[in-house]
């Protein structure tokens, strides 16, 4: 009789907010260094680009979707 594989029962309770690594420096730690020091998406990078985002305008016009930076 051929063995059988076992399948691996996937939770579906699972926290997936637990795979997004933060801490009071990162706001997404992408790694770590070799010499164990983390890498990624700091707090302060993340805020600024998201106040980049809410300051775009659109504008449509000619079928066309023009996108302006307020400075």
């Amino acid at each position: 009789m051929p063995a059988r594989k076992k399948n691996k029962r996937v939770d579906q309770n699972t926290d997936h907010t637990r795979l997004l690594e933060q801490d009071e420096n990162f706001y997404f730690i992408a790694g770590y260094t070799d010499g164990g020091f983390p890498y990624g998406i700091t707090w302060e990078e993340y805020e600024a680009e998201q106040r980049r985002e809410s300051t775009k305008v659109n504008v449509t016009g000619d079928d066309h979707l023009k996108e302006f930076e307020i400075d």
